[in-house]
């Protein structure tokens, strides 16, 4: 069902096909979840990465067993509470060389026009990626599933075009195969509480400038059929690339909402992960899912709120009282479902700005009488609070910029404001403003470096005589690049 013709005379008759896009992850984990997922193990570099070998075929295939939760962490990785042993564990497995070429060879390389054309040019085109064990094809069957990569696929045949084969696991014989032409593949497994598994697909397909994206749960022992996902249906049913979807730890997908650009381009959408699908083993498909502790909660002034990181991997929950005497923000790990670190920033209302790395985060955090900025770093779990007021003032001062007015002595209520964050991360331009002597607002922009928090850059805008709060605003024609590397 996931054939497509690589002839060139049906290349010029492609249709526009949904893409899975920029940030998948396929997060690597031993073992079987609790909820019965699995995350493929990738195959080694070297005999050291493992520790523990399962038979295989009669080839000794080792098994990852470390896992490192440090928050500083690039990534995300389970910890050891995330791991669960059960006599129905279904433990991906890292494969050996010996094995990989009996499973190539095994492969049917014949029936599929794309999978012979690149069999044809080369041998060396097809690669074994990930492997699985499990029973895909039956109860209580001893199988692999191994996903294959296709080289030198033309963009007619899919970028990233993939095969998914089912094997025995003593004879290797195979017993199925399907093939994903899509320029973008990723690939979990999932297992049902009757310990059948099954596969998890998000693909991702470019045509013309235009994306679209799948999201498939696939039963490889009925020829591969799609089975239902009620939850997704309504990301189905819209077009021209609104969603993409991200295979995560423990059987969950994120699912980002498209931005598009106000010229109503469809091409290059900035996207925001919007909600979250978990893989039910008792039903045997995908459900709608929020972690327990990101519920929203709206009771005696009180308010939840959750800004996820651009790759889906982390979020910052901000808890608001009224009284702002017990608010507070926290920082987590969406991958595995845990908390990395409790902030203790008291406000009444916060604001969050993710920044393009995805391992920091600008907090506004606003008080009674002021608005600081703070920068949250995911990989030291650490913070650091731009300067405002007064210190700010003698900041500007080793500038040489000496400001034309003095900053009210009684209420000048100083707000430091996000505005931008250079595009590698590094800096944040901010925006000042603070109510001077005559009751005239005075407002600018700096920006501020992360690593050392030195400012430069500084602008000065004119009074608002009125003396009412300004919206932060970047100067006109700012442009990072322009700006040059960071000092």
């Amino acid at each position: 069902m996931f054939r497509k013709p690589l002839k060139p005379e049906k290349q010029s008759r492609l249709t526009v096909i949904l893409i899975f896009t920029a940030g998948l992850i396929c997060v690597f984990a031993a073992g079987c979840t609790s909820n019965g997922s699995l995350m493929p193990t990738a195959n080694p570099t070297s005999a050291a990465s493992s520790t523990s070998a399962t038979q295989v075929g009669g080839i000794s295939a080792t098994g990852n067993t470390s896992a490192d939760t440090s928050p500083a962490d690039v990534e995300p990785t389970p910890s050891k509470s995330d791991e669960t042993e059960s006599s129905a564990s279904l433990n991906p497995i890292v494969t050996t060389d010996d094995l990989n070429k009996r499973l190539l060879a095994n492969l049917d390389k014949t029936t599929d026009e794309t999978v012979r054309y690149v069999f044809e040019l080369s041998p060396d085109n097809l690669k074994v990626d990930t492997t699985w064990k499990g029973s895909f094809t039956g109860v209580g069957k001893k199988e692999l599933l191994s996903i294959i990569r296709l080289k030198g696929v033309p963009h007619a045949g899919g970028l990233d075009c993939s095969v998914a084969a089912v094997y025995d696991a003593e004879s290797l014989s195979l017993a199925s195969q399907t093939v994903f032409p899509y320029d973008e593949c990723s690939f979990s497994v999932c297992t049902d509480d009757g310990d059948r598994s099954y596969l998890l697909f998000s693909g991702a397909t470019t045509y013309q400038g235009n994306s679209n994206y799948v999201l498939h749960l696939l039963n490889p022992a009925a020829k591969w059929n799609k089975m239902s996902i009620p939850a997704y249906a309504p990301y189905e049913t819209q077009t021209n690339g609104r969603h993409k979807f991200k295979l995560l730890l423990k059987g969950i997908v994120a699912v980002s909402d498209a931005i598009f650009p106000t010229d109503g381009s469809a091409k290059d959408p900035k996207w925001k992960t919007s909600s979250f699908l978990k893989w039910n083993p008792t039903e045997k498909t995908l459900e709608e899912y929020t972690p327990e502790k990101w519920n929203f909660l709206w009771m005696n002034g009180f308010r939840e709120g959750i800004e996820v990181s651009r790759n889906g991997n982390y979020a910052i929950v901000t808890r608001e009282w009224i009284s702002g005497r017990e608010s507070g923000v926290l920082l987590y790990d969406v991958v595995n479902d845990r908390l990395l670190k409790n902030y203790d920033l008291p406000a009444i209302a916060y604001s969050v700005r993710w920044a393009p790395d995805s391992l920091k985060a600008a907090i506004g955090q606003t008080t009674s009488q002021s608005e600081n900025l703070i920068i949250l770093d995911v990989k030291s779990a650490g913070e650091k609070t731009l300067p405002n007021g007064e210190a700010l003032l003698a900041l500007f001062s080793t500038q040489s910029v000496i400001l034309p007015y003095k900053v009210a002595p009684d209420r000048p209520d100083p707000q430091i404001s996000y505005c931008s964050w250079s595009p590698d991360s590094s800096r944040v331009l901010a925006f000042y403003q603070w109510t001077d002597d005559t009751g005239s607002r005075q407002s600018g922009t700096f920006v501020y470096m992360i690593s050392d928090g030195s400012i430069d850059h500084i602008t000065q805008n004119q009074p608002d005589l009125a003396g009412g709060h300004l919206k932060p605003t970047a100067p006109e024609g700012f442009d990072w690049d322009a700006l040059g590397s960071p000092r």
